[in-house]
């Protein structure tokens, strides 16, 4: 009996052992299981582990996106190939540390450029604006301003023509006078000659108020026109300030992303059976669920594939989420027999 019993410790021991072998190895079991059509430990079951508050994301939204990777997966591979679990095998992480905040520095820095832009596109718009009424000003008072010439020297020349006149005239009143009077003939050619005068000044006098006021209406149009340059200069000034702060955010922003760059973004590790993702970095919803997609490509066995565009690229450099033939043909290769 004594015995029996001892067997059947044995065996339990066994059967133990064995147990975490299988646990510990499920890879390994499965790729040298000829019963299996797949050489990967198939469906992959995983749970959500630590998600650090400080990435800002819920619970319920870390799920939701992992639920979405899941589905980018088994909709491309047509079949189950993850499943979320309250034990499952992989714990999912969201792990804060300086590369998060070197993100969210690169997030606001996009933002100041962003800001920058509009505010130097609506100030260059401004400055066309002025530039082009400067330009119409500029245009409407060299018009005036050449009336205005002409004007003065059609005034001069009617100046010049009464004082001619009057010069006569006085003269033929002299004459008269120093021979007593005049005869009533000529009394009365002068008499017309002061009416034709007294026209001419009348008509001086109007051209005279005409020019001052055509001179006070250039002096304004040129008071306005020195403003607007200023204004233009200013603006302009300003534009070139605000575009050299943002090409500043720019060199920021590409010294930023080169270092982002450097560093990972998530990891997939398996210690002795011990399976996790941890994501440690990502821009926005969009990049954590390819950051997802990606390590669960890991999860389920694979490596990296050589094209850029297929999500199992070494780096996520803009792919698309979705899953490509590249990605397709890396699972068939490593999980099918």
């Amino acid at each position: 009996m004594k015995q029996i019993f001892r067997k059947l410790f044995l065996i339990a021991i066994l059967m133990f052992s064995i147990g975490v072998f299988v646990a510990r190895n499920r890879a390994f079991v499965a790729q040298n299981n000829p019963f299996s059509q797949y050489k990967c430990d198939i469906p992959v079951t995983y749970v959500v582990g630590t998600v650090d508050p400080r990435f800002g994301v819920s619970q319920e939204k870390f799920v939701s996106l992992m639920q979405e990777a899941e589905q980018k997966w088994e909709s491309a591979l047509g079949r189950d190939v993850f499943q979320m679990e309250v034990d499952g095998r992989v714990q999912v992480n969201l792990t804060y540390d300086d590369r998060q905040s070197t993100t969210e520095n690169l997030k606001k820095i996009m933002t100041d450029i962003d800001t920058g832009k509009t505010k130097t596109d609506q100030l260059a718009s401004d400055y066309e604006s002025l530039r082009v009424q400067l330009e119409q000003k500029k245009k409407v008072f060299e018009a005036q301003a050449t009336e205005y010439g002409k004007s003065a020297k059609d005034y001069e020349g009617a100046v010049q023509n009464y004082q001619d006149d009057l010069k006569k005239y006085s003269q033929e009143v002299e004459k008269w006078n120093a021979q007593g009077g005049a005869t009533e003939e000529a009394y009365n050619n002068l008499l017309k000659e002061k009416k034709k005068l007294d026209a001419q000044l009348k008509d001086l006098k109007k051209q005279e108020s005409d020019l001052l006021a055509l001179r006070d209406t250039l002096q304004k149009k040129q008071n306005e026109i020195n403003d607007l340059v200023t204004r233009v200069n200013e603006t302009a000034g300003v534009v070139n300030q605000l575009a050299g702060k943002t090409n500043s955010k720019v060199t920021d922003y590409n010294q930023t992303q080169k270092d982002r760059g450097e560093f990972e973004t998530g990891l997939y590790t398996n210690d002795n059976g011990t399976e996790s993702i941890d994501v440690f970095q990502f821009f926005d919803d969009q990049d954590l669920l390819a950051i997802l997609i990606h390590e669960m490509g890991h999860a389920l066995g694979m490596a990296h594939a050589e094209n850029q565009s297929a999500i199992m690229y070494p780096k996520l450099i803009n792919q698309s989420i979705a899953i490509t033939p590249d990605d397709i043909n890396l699972f068939q290769a490593t999980c099918v027999r």
